[in-house]
Formats: C-alpha cells, sequence, structure tokens
C-alpha cells in the first residue's frame, strides 16, 4: 500500500484480510435460494450507492462528492467490462462483488459489499463466488 501510495485509502490488513482461493475446490453445492448475475443499468442507484457504502466503510473514506464521482465513474467502467455481479433473491440485489483485476488464468476478486441490513444470510458467499 505504500509502494502504490494508496495507504491512505485502505484501513490497516492483517494477514487474514489476503489470502488465496483454488477454484477447483470452491465449489458451491447449495446456493440458499440466492442467485448471482452481471449488473444492469437498472442497478444504477443502488449500487452506486453500495459503492459509496464500500469507500466510507472498507476504505475508511470521509462521505464526500469526490466518493460519489469514484462510485458513478467506477460503476460505468465495471459495467462495461461485465465486472460487477450482484447476488440477488427473486432477482432484487443483495449483494455485490468485483473482479477486479485479471490474468488469463486467475482474476482478483474484491468490492465485496453487503449492505448491513442483509449481512448475515451467505449473499456475500455467492456473490464472492461468482
Amino acid at each position: 500500500m505504500d509502494a502504490l501510495a494508496l495507504r491512505h485509502r485502505v484501513r490497516d490488513l492483517s494477514p487474514k484480510d489476503l489470502f488465496e482461493l483454488d477454484l477447483e475446490k470452491f465449489v458451491r453445492k447449495e446456493n440458499h435460494g440466492v442467485s448471482c448475475r452481471r449488473t444492469q443499468l437498472k442497478d444504477f442507484d443502488l449500487i452506486v450507492q453500495w459503492r459509496i457504502n464500500y469507500e466510507i466503510e472498507t476504505l475508511v473514506a470521509p462521505p464526500s462528492p469526490d466518493v460519489e464521482s469514484r462510485a458513478h465513474d467506477n460503476f460505468k467502467q465495471m459495467i462495461d467490462r461485465g465486472d460487477f455481479w450482484v447476488a440477488t433473491v427473486d432477482d432484487v440485489p443483495v449483494s455485490l462483488s468485483v473482479i477486479n483485476d485479471r490474468l488469463p488464468d486467475v482474476v482478483q476478486v474484491g468490492g465485496v459489499h453487503t449492505p448491513k441490513h442483509l449481512r448475515g444470510r451467505v449473499y456475500s458467499k455467492v456473490a464472492a463466488a461468482r
């Protein structure tokens, strides 16, 4: 974080925050009625608000017009690339995950966010598993 000059944008990380997941061993047999789909334009307002909340909660960003602007720009970039995914229940978004980066044989999943009132219901696990 120091080398990338991002220390100010990220809360303190512990070793448990950084992990590798062998996808061959990660098979979801049960999704508890939760499905996953790419984010759609109809999700714009909701997902932008979730991204703002994510930056405030996870990246410890103070609420500001800059945070809102980044959330708007981020949505536009990620939806164009097809890298925003939402876990849904009856097609209502309940959690979000993002493919931050990709190589031919690996992706980096990040930006997993579930609103506080929906946490503890496996939604983020399904979103991240996508």
